[in-house]
């Protein structure tokens, strides 16, 4: 079919037969269930609609979503069983501590992680060369909430996050751009990442 499909030959020779497994992580039930349910929808849209328009090399793509539950010793059971059973692509490795306590067993496997997650201690390519962010880096996401806050004439900022290395970066980056664009920085609270 598309263009992806018609570069076969050589760069196509290592692929299995049949479709190519992609996986999911998601917290589908418990207390961060409606973001895990969202993820789940966006990515079976995306998902079906690749497979209409396109393939990789002659192959569709199969997704299965898994339900962490928000809980991070789940989490690394579901990464150790696609693992085993030779899956090693995963769109998204769940959220918050869960997705703390995957990633280093994630990227010691070598799993093509890609996903929207900007936080710069995750996506370092120097240290994790096998995980992709499709989405703005923390960095980015610091630089637009302050000038959000400077345009709405908010002088004094405070940061929630719930202590996991992606909140912790960004508290950072907002932090650090705060005080550069003249505003305060008042304080920063961190809660228990299965805080309701």
């Amino acid at each position: 079919s598309g263009s992806s499909s018609a570069s076969a030959g050589a760069s196509c020779s290592g692929i299995p037969a049949a479709s190519i497994k992609i996986a999911n992580i998601f917290p589908l039930t418990g207390p961060t269930a409606s973001s895990g349910q969202l993820g789940t929808t966006l990515s079976t849209i995306m998902v079906d609609y690749f497979n209409q328009h396109d393939s990789i090399c002659g192959h569709a793509i199969d997704l299965t979503n898994y339900n962490d539950k928000g809980d991070p010793a789940t989490s690394l059971s579901i990464a150790r069983q696609l693992v085993s059973q030779g899956e090693t692509i995963i769109m998204q490795d769940s959220y918050s501590a869960p997705q703390n306590q995957i990633q280093p067993y994630l990227m010691q496997q070598h799993v093509l992680v890609v996903t929207n997650n900007g936080a710069f201690a995750i996506v370092n390519p120097k240290d994790n060369p096998t995980f992709f962010s499709v989405g703005p880096s923390n960095a980015q996401y610091a630089v637009l909430m302050v000038d959000w806050a400077k345009s709405h004439n908010l002088n004094n900022i405070g940061v929630l996050n719930d202590g996991t290395s992606f909140s912790v970066e960004l508290a950072q980056d907002v932090q650090d751009d705060v005080k550069a664009a003249g505003l305060t920085f008042v304080k920063e609270i961190t809660y228990s990442p299965t805080a309701l």
